[in-house]
């Protein structure tokens, strides 16, 4: 399922236009996004909680120059 067919979904199953379920979908976004860079877990009902990770860089590879 992509954004528009989700955007598409919500609107038909709470009553509101495309418009109003987009704008009510970037405010969830924004907020558990703003969230995450607090640094706070997100815990939403029957699903996993989110929460921002750092991790390592990793070493790049140049695939063209390694030998057979």
């Amino acid at each position: 399922m992509n954004r528009t067919e989700l955007v598409g979904e919500v609107s038909e199953l709470v009553g509101l236009t495309k418009n109003q379920a987009e704008k009510g979908l970037e405010a969830f976004e924004y907020v558990v996004t703003s969230a995450l860079r607090r640094n706070e877990t997100v815990r939403i009902t029957a699903s996993e909680p989110s929460r921002s990770v750092t991790r390592a860089a990793r070493r790049g590879r140049n695939r063209r120059l390694e030998l057979p």
